[in-house]
């Protein structure tokens, strides 16, 4: 059996991260794989008082909704003294198991059935997520859209018959994903609740000029308020969400959509690839 010792931050991306990386390399290898999840306060820990559950809450909830997620034993120790994977990240065992970082090592997928049984999508539903309401202040790479361009970018879309669902970090899980689930697409900043969306491949703007970007939601159509090509950027593309725009052969949201389209079916070339019929 293979054993990981990880470690994470308070943040739900991060420790989807770990998740997907290692449900890919267990699906590779073919190997019984045991996580320990260091965390370096106590199981009730919460990270600002308005929130309703721990991240360890988060945790168990988010995983139970992977694919294949039994075929990792996850056990789990507070008040870590471990100081030393802060640094490492991951600890592997064998050491030859970890793999070296590339474009699709940290891509996995929720079941289907269970992001099915949220309900159908709803067409004039959009989910956002923004840094206005962080406990920190995000780092500059990640705000590169104002709070104003935020609020035109909602009230455009208002006008043209969406629903907007806004989600902090602070909002419960079940909500988070069963919005998630059912809306039509996501605009967001890099962070928070991304890997959710990632994770159910959904249509996605992700407001970054970074290519830590490019890594963690690769099918995701990247725009920014600092870049002046139209094609990229934001107020411009989500005012001609369904017109085309100079320089690109797709509307903003046939763009997305395909994007994201794409990312799953290449998901799935690359899933079947290691799996053989009993798995």
């Amino acid at each position: 059996m293979y054993h990981v010792k990880a470690w994470t931050t308070s943040g739900v991306g991060d420790f989807m991260l770990t998740l997907n990386r290692l449900h890919l390399i267990r699906h590779r290898t073919k190997m019984p794989m045991h996580l320990e999840m260091n965390w370096y306060h106590d199981e009730d820990f919460l990270y600002h008082y308005e929130e309703e559950e721990t991240i360890v809450e988060r945790f168990k909830y988010i995983h139970s909704m992977y694919r294949h997620a039994q075929k990792i034993q996850v056990s789990h120790v507070f008040d870590s003294k471990d100081k030393k994977l802060i640094d490492e990240k991951w600890r592997f065992w064998p050491p030859n198991l970890a793999m070296q970082r590339s474009l699709f090592d940290n891509e996995w997928s929720f079941r289907v059935n269970t992001f099915n049984r949220f309900g159908p999508v709803q067409k004039d539903k959009v989910v956002i997520w923004r840094p206005l309401f962080n406990a920190e202040t995000a780092r500059d790479w990640k705000r590169v859209v104002t709070n104003d361009m935020w609020e035109e970018a909602i009230d455009y879309l208002k006008s043209i018959g969406y629903r907007i669902v806004e989600l902090t970090y602070r909002s419960p899980v079940r909500e988070a994903l069963y919005h998630i689930a059912t809306c039509d697409f996501v605009v967001c900043y890099d962070g928070m609740w991304h890997y959710a969306a990632k994770n159910a491949y959904k249509p996605m703007i992700v407001t970054s000029r970074s290519a830590i970007t490019h890594y963690h939601t690769p099918n995701a159509l990247m725009l920014s308020e600092l870049d002046r090509i139209p094609t990229a950027n934001f107020l411009h593309r989500i005012k001609n969400l369904h017109s085309f725009v100079e320089g690109s052969e797709q509307t903003t949201y046939q763009e997305m959509t395909l994007l994201a389209r794409k990312g799953y079916d290449d998901f799935m070339k690359r899933y079947n690839a290691y799996r053989p019929s009993s798995n």
